[in-house]
């Protein structure tokens, strides 16, 4: 049976990367967005009511105490149905917030305006951070938002572009998931994708840790996230993988 038994799981994880690399080879970027964008208007969860009224996770509790306690002004990013942006309302704070699906962006409005709360939720393509004129005292980015980003490059920028909206010393939190480095499931995915995508003469890269499961997710290593933090304008100052992948960092002083 334990030979069989891990047969069938060997099988099973290499179908599974032959799958997922040969959709991550075939798909654009913009596709990849659409598939996420889908993910969440299908489902019911992000939209609910109670969901976005549960407050913090214990963990963001934790993080937020202890690296925002100073913050008045909150950017919210990947607001979702505005379950982060409710709560940090809640707590007194003065919050805007973006995001990238419709469908979200109206269920976080309705939300806070239900609850008496003064959130203004914008809309913005993919990967984009609105134009402001503002500054803000801290950033908070949706459960898991980052992850959704395709790209290291996209992902950077998009943290260049929230460390303008804040000054130096500001503090930034990230979720993700995170993968294990040596992981073969990774690797394998990733040549089929590639070999996909020369096939396609695409010229857009894929990421080791990519991974296309009803939504795109990028899965991290605790050196590739700060590395994307330090080339988007922020130095990790706090990190934990419990339950999920999660990172606060400071704005440096620009060069």
């Amino acid at each position: 049976f334990h030979l069989a038994d891990g047969l069938y799981r060997r099988a099973e994880n290499a179908m599974r990367a032959l799958h997922q690399g040969f959709w991550l080879g075939w798909m654009r970027t913009s596709s990849l967005n659409e598939a996420t964008r889908l993910y969440y208007a299908g489902s019911s969860k992000y939209q609910d009511t109670e969901y976005n009224s549960s407050g913090l996770k214990a963990w963001e509790s934790r993080l937020f105490d202890r690296h925002f306690a100073e913050c008045r002004t909150l950017l919210v990013g990947a607001v979702g149905g505005g379950r982060e942006a409710v709560a940090l309302a809640e707590r007194g704070l003065e919050v805007t917030a973006f995001e990238c699906s419709l469908e979200l962006a109206r269920s976080a409005s309705k939300i806070a305006t239900a609850r008496g709360l003064a959130v203004e939720v914008m809309t913005v393509a993919p990967s984009e951070v609105p134009e402001l004129d503002a500054t803000f005292d801290g950033i908070v980015v949706g459960l898991g938002g980052y992850m959704h980003i395709p790209g290291r490059t996209s992902r950077v920028r998009f943290l260049q572009r929230l460390r303008q909206r804040v000054e130096p010393g500001a503090p930034l939190m990230l979720s993700f998931f995170t993968r294990n480095p040596d992981s073969r499931f990774f690797m394998w995915s990733r040549r089929v994708a590639r070999g996909i995508r020369w096939i396609r003469f695409s010229r857009e890269a894929v990421d080791l840790g990519d991974a296309v499961a009803g939504s795109f997710d990028h899965h991290f290593t605790k050196e590739q996230i700060a590395s994307e933090l330090a080339g988007g304008g922020f130095e990790l100052v706090d990190y934990g993988e419990d339950p999920i992948g999660q990172a606060v960092a400071r704005a440096i002083p620009n060069e």
